[in-house]
């Protein structure tokens, strides 16, 4: 299953961090090229229950960059709610890159 996070916060991060550590493929997606390079850089470190984890996160891109349909099997939305204006604008672009093209 391919798995897109939008939003590499806290919520992001640990769901992210976590499904890696399973083995899975996860994309993150930043609020821009700065934030991408950034999380990419130091990767996603977990503490707290569960145990600590730190872990490199993978495939860290823009939200700008993720343009193609049918890409993920499940896009989980984790951005604080004035982040999300851009996205609820663009939510038949969002549908069309769950499932086939």
């Amino acid at each position: 299953m391919k798995t897109l996070i939008v939003g590499t916060g806290a919520l992001g991060g640990i769901i992210g961090a976590r499904l890696l550590a399973g083995g899975a493929s996860v994309s993150l997606a930043t609020r821009n090229a700065t934030s991408a390079e950034e999380t990419e850089a130091s990767g996603l470190r977990v503490t707290g229950l569960g145990g600590d984890l730190s872990i490199e996160a993978g495939k860290v891109d823009p939200l700008a960059e993720y343009s193609v349909p049918g890409t993920f099997d499940l896009i989980v939305l984790a951005t604080k709610a004035p982040r999300l204006a851009p996205v609820r604008a663009n939510a038949d672009l969002w549908a069309s890159y769950v499932g086939p093209p």
